[in-house]
């Protein structure tokens, strides 16, 4: 169960399921005022030392340093996503309880009976589970949102012979796939608060678009993505590849017409269909992977910045050694 658990939440740690524990735990950090805990600390050091390649020896205490780090920016990652209204519902969680089983070829009842075997309560494990999720939203509204790839970028990578040897031998030719080219204007919703007022800014655009002002103009100058100095421009993307109401969108309108608001992870959306083609299967994957390559790379990029900054702003009390 443990291996499930963490596979699942990328490292997050099991002592907030043991909440009597944590009274009495020896506290090695305090984040804004939210305690780490040293059982805490153990735990994810022993799942850092599991990893660790066989004959490498860490320096001591690099171990207990990292896992102490990435505690603190779990921590930082929550509570940033708390105080900007960030919300995960019962519906959010009994699912992500129900894609635990299934990954694991159990069903819910096993995995519950699997969790009170490991002497973990239920409704602590679905609270650890719940800050796994706003961590994955606050960071894609605050990460993924701000990059943006180009297709020159694309080109440029797709000429590399490590892409040319991948493609060899990765990808034979396939049959022909839809891509479509879009343009889209983001509103984040920052908070519970603004949500409401950010729904009415964005229908306010949709009408102004409907009475004839240019799409690119209003992405300028509105959206908040990171494409938004190019009118909006997301480039060529490949149908199967876009969320369920983005896709359901393209897939009603022609080229020019542009969408009604959707509500999407990344806050509300308009999107504008410029042009649709027929991409080879094999080339449009090839580039579908470069393009998901330049983007973690640029999304670590900003990642590090954006969590320096969190870390400059908030007060960390650390503790342990003392």
């Amino acid at each position: 169960m443990k291996k499930i658990v963490s596979a699942l939440l990328l490292g997050a740690s099991l002592a907030s399921a043991h909440a009597a524990v944590r009274q009495v735990d020896t506290i090695v950090a305090v984040v804004d005022g939210e305690v780490i805990t040293a059982q805490e600390l153990a735990k994810i050091s022993n799942e850092i030392r599991q990893t660790v390649p066989k004959g490498q020896t860490p320096p001591p205490g690099a171990i207990e340093q990292q896992a102490l780090q990435q505690l603190v920016d779990e921590s930082i990652l929550v509570q940033h996503a708390r105080r900007n209204g960030v919300r995960v519902t019962n519906e959010e969680l009994n699912e992500a309880m129900m894609n635990l089983a299934q990954s694991n070829k159990l069903t819910l009842p096993q995995l519950q009976a699997q969790l009170q075997r490991e002497g973990i309560n239920e409704r602590q494990f679905k609270e650890m589970l719940g800050n796994n999720l706003m961590r994955q939203k606050i960071t894609q509204q605050e990460i993924f949102s701000r990059v943006h790839i180009t297709e020159s970028e694309v080109d440029q990578e797709m000429k590399s012979a490590q892409v040319a040897n991948f493609a060899k031998q990765n990808l034979p030719g396939g049959a022909m796939t839809t891509q479509y080219q879009v343009n889209s204007i983001l509103l984040k919703v920052d908070g519970q608060s603004n949500a409401e007022a950010t729904k009415k800014q964005i229908d306010a655009l949709h009408k102004r678009l409907q009475q004839g002002e240019r799409f690119e103009a209003v992405a300028r100058q509105y959206s908040q993505d990171a494409n938004a100095a190019s009118g909006g421009d997301l480039g060529w993307v490949n149908q199967g590849t876009l969320s369920p109401e983005v896709e359901q969108a393209l897939q009603t309108l022609k080229p020019s017409e542009f969408s009604a608001p959707i509500e999407t992870p990344y806050g509300w959306q308009i999107l504008q269909l410029v042009d649709t083609r027929q991409e080879n299967a094999a080339e449009a994957e090839l580039r579908n992977i470069v393009r998901q390559r330049i983007g973690d790379r640029k999304a670590d990029q900003i990642y590090r910045s954006w969590m320096s900054q969190m870390r400059d702003s908030t007060h960390i009390d650390i503790r342990l050694g003392q």
